[in-house]
């Protein structure tokens, strides 16, 4: 269980090998509140699909489906259902990012949160409302782990909240090196790649706050450039990647985490056990 003032902001890693595409389009990754069943690992993430109603970001159209976990966020001692959405890139058969996609799926008293999600040094920080609520996109360099190898990555953090306990949350980890983008370009802030970069996050968070509006408007990222050709000059075509070519496996946190769950559900555990040790597992990433 999550206090209120914590972001959720989670790395997942990798697909698990051998499990088919599902081919349809227009899904919801909820379903009765729960994690949509039907939607396999590989799916391939449609720009008309949602999550819990709430329209999400498609790019190229190269984003493959890996997990979705049922979080929740506490704000005046009442739980919110945060739902969070894995997806992951490949080129080539090589890691070039993930991206989740986190929304509150219901309100409450909440007038707000606590936390500072614009906070710390950044690259890139675009912080348009700050307080008890946020709108805010900022970039930094960090790493997440790989097939048990620690990789430098670029993160792109975006975040719109509001009165009722609205929250909706987006998150890019990037493999810079893997996209041939030297490191002297992301960490000085007046390069012509942070200018691109930052043109880009700023119409992003447009999209963000548009996406999250409690009207749930569909298509909120319709107009928006896709990142990888926009941003990283790379071609639509050259990201496709087999599914064959997805063969890693999840480690580190977001392994415990899916092991946790899966105790859970299968009854081995109670649930007090369970929230706690969730917290645990979230609050070190």
């Amino acid at each position: 269980m999550l206090k209120s003032g914590k972001y959720i902001s989670v790395a997942l890693i990798a697909a698990l090998p051998g499990l088919a595409i599902h081919t349809a389009y227009a899904l919801d990754f909820i379903e009765n509140e729960k994690p949509n069943a039907s939607v396999a690992v590989n799916y391939v993430l449609d720009g008309k699909d949602t999550l819990g109603g709430y329209s999400i970001y498609a790019g190229e159209n190269d984003w493959r489906y890996y997990y979705t976990f049922m979080g929740t966020v506490s704000c005046n001692g009442l739980m919110v259902n945060q739902p969070i959405v894995f997806f992951q890139r490949f080129t080539s058969g090589r890691f070039t990012a993930n991206y989740l996609a986190s929304v509150t799926l219901e309100g409450s008293s909440c007038n707000g949160w606590g936390g500072d999600p614009c906070g710390g040094d950044k690259i890139i920080k675009i912080n348009r409302v700050r307080g008890r609520l946020d709108r805010c996109a900022t970039s930094e360099l960090t790493q997440l782990k790989v097939r048990d190898e620690m990789v430098d990555v670029l993160k792109l953090h975006f975040v719109e909240t509001n009165s009722g306990s609205r929250l909706y949350e987006n998150t890019f980890n990037i493999s810079y090196k893997n996209l041939n983008i030297p490191v002297s370009a992301i960490s000085d802030r007046y390069s012509d790649f942070n200018k691109k970069l930052s043109t880009w996050m700023e119409r992003y968070l447009d999209a963000v706050v548009i996406a999250g509006g409690l009207g749930k408007l569909q298509n909120a990222f319709a107009n928006i450039d896709p990142l990888f050709s926009f941003v990283f000059d790379e071609k639509a075509s050259e990201a496709k990647t087999p599914a064959a070519a997805v063969s890693h496996s999840l480690s580190g946190p977001s392994a415990r985490l899916k092991s946790l769950m899966d105790s859970f559900d299968a009854g081995s555990i109670r649930k007090d056990e369970y929230e706690r040790k969730k917290k645990e597992i979230l609050d070190s990433m």
